[in-house]
């Protein structure tokens, strides 16, 4: 299993107590035999890695789904506002939900809750990036309860692979 970080020394070495000659910004880990390693990141703090030629391919999953759907719900009515049948993908990604007030999103495979969530004024997007597990011929189903006053309108991605 390859390290990350670059294959050649960095400029200052592994050793905590001394920073990279250049100031560059680097953050220490330990790798397998638990020795300390330094770990080149850029700017923004992302991890550097030097990936070995043909060992990640860059084509999605052979089956992948983002689907949207949008639907007007009412105060104190459970309202559908995305309904899918699997046709092949293993799990489902991720669900992001948002709208124009305040609600409890669920998320139902086969009509079993399996994850959910609020939205309140301060956070208006539900983002669940937890993966759930799905065979072809599940119904994958996303629902809000709305809080609001009158008829209010909600939208929802459902992401999978």
């Amino acid at each position: 299993m390859a390290e990350l970080g670059y294959p050649y020394p960095v400029p200052g070495g592994d050793d905590p107590a001394i920073s990279p000659a250049d100031n560059g910004p680097s953050i220490l880990g330990a790798n397998a035999a638990g020795q300390t390693k330094r770990i080149l990141v850029d700017s923004n703090s992302y991890l550097l890695v030097d990936v070995a030629a043909g060992s990640v391919s860059p084509t999605p999953a052979p089956t992948t789904i983002n689907i949207f759907a949008t639907a007007n719900a009412t105060f104190g009515i459970e309202t559908i506002i995305l309904s899918y049948t699997n046709i092949g993908i293993k799990w489902v990604t991720q669900v992001i939900g948002w709208g124009q007030y305040d609600g409890e999103f669920l998320v139902r495979i086969n009509g079993i809750i399996v994850g959910g969530g609020r939205t309140s004024a301060a956070d208006r997007t539900l983002q669940l990036q937890e993966p759930f597990s799905t065979v072809s011929g599940d119904v994958i189903t996303v629902t809000i309860l709305e809080y609001g006053p009158g008829s209010q309108n909600f939208r929802a991605n459902l992401i999978g692979q």
